[in-house]
């Protein structure tokens, strides 16, 4: 799936048009859509990885997904940092370091599905993007951006990916 993703946003990747900071939002932009376009599936994915007896996939899995997007962050952040917008000075390991940081929203993906099976989708959502909103912040203060540069999610987003709606 991370392949496929990122092969989806190749383009917008490509884009000269686009500085570090258009393309960083890009990135994030294209990957909420395809979040949702394949949300009962990743909520399936979900549910297996987080079993207990599962944790050696979640992070094979994880390995995997970095390993497919880290060049392209890299490649962003580089481009940032050559354009004087961002203070990254070595792309690679902060586009390793920034992936490091979702892995908190995988963990409250998975409290939020459970709490929305259980039926409290609502509170579920806003718990979920409220973490969402601190990994966007995190990622503003690491690259030193004004507090809501970076745009990791959107309003409904939360809700949209844990609903079974």
């Amino acid at each position: 799936m991370a392949r496929d993703s990122m092969t989806e946003l190749q383009p917008i990747l490509d884009d000269p048009e686009l500085d570090a900071i258009s393309r960083l939002n890009a990135l994030f932009a294209g990957s909420r859509r395809y979040n949702i376009e394949y949300a009962p599936q990743i909520r399936k994915t979900f549910e297996v990885i987080f079993r207990p007896e599962n944790i050696v996939l979640f992070h094979r899995m994880d390995q995997a997904v970095t390993a497919v997007v880290t060049p392209a962050l890299a490649k962003i952040l580089r481009q940032g940092a050559e354009q004087g917008v961002f203070d990254v000075p070595d792309p690679i390991a902060f586009a390793e370091m920034l992936l490091q940081f979702r892995l908190s929203l995988a963990t409250m993906m998975n409290d939020a599905l459970q709490q929305a099976k259980a039926g409290n989708v609502d509170a579920a959502a806003e718990a979920l993007a409220e973490r969402m909103r601190l990994y966007g912040l995190a990622i503003d203060r690491v690259l030193k951006l004004p507090d809501g540069t970076i745009e990791v999610a959107e309003k409904g987003f939360a809700y949209a990916l844990i609903s079974e709606q």
